[in-house]
């Protein structure tokens, strides 16, 4: 009975590996894309999504206005923020998801200059997957993964790729999953 128990807790070790190999490999395919796009829900402003690589183009129903575009773009990778984040600028802090400066589409005009950065380096804290991003011209996107309540809904952050998603949950779980086809 005990070698049993063993086994399960080698085999739960070793998925808990590929899962924080197979996040920092999906997060690496950051580097060298440009940010297109951002946007955020007018009721929750500290969340915020950023799109990278290749923007879609010919989005139905759109007016022409960049809150509308920017919240409607598609792209290679979608980077959503759940969790707590900041922005730096030449080694200082910039502003964050609690600041007064999100206006009332929780896009701020600072994060509109993200828009054809490229992405230099990623990186993953291989414990607490808390998120780095250094972006061309000393700008850098910090994520730290602070949600630990009971909720089974709760996320830090969300990784979309074209075939797969990829989730930094509560208590830093990670879960990869493909995506259904449509």
């Amino acid at each position: 009975m005990e070698w049993v128990s063993f086994l399960w807790r080698v085999r739960s070790v070793i998925q808990t590996y590929e899962a924080a190999v197979s996040v920092t490999t999906r997060l690496h395919q950051l580097s060298g894309k440009d940010c297109c796009g951002f946007g955020s829900d007018p009721e929750f402003p500290d969340v915020i999504s950023l799109d990278f690589g290749e923007r879609t183009t010919g989005v139905e129903g759109l007016t022409g206005s960049e809150t509308e575009i920017v919240q409607s773009c598609g792209s290679d990778f979608r980077l959503t923020l759940y969790c707590a984040w900041r922005v730096l600028i030449e080694g200082s802090i910039a502003f964050g998801w609690r600041d007064a400066s999100l206006d009332e589409f929780g896009a701020s005009t600072e994060l509109a200059k993200l828009i054809g950065k490229q992405v230099q380096v990623v990186d993953v804290n291989p414990t607490t997957y808390d998120l780095r991003v250094c972006f061309q011209g000393d700008t850098e996107l910090e994520a730290y993964c602070d949600v630990t309540n009971n909720c089974d809904f709760d996320q830090n952050y969300v990784l979309t790729g074209s075939k797969w998603i990829c989730t930094v949950g509560l208590k830093s779980l990670v879960l990869i999953e493909k995506k259904r086809r449509s």
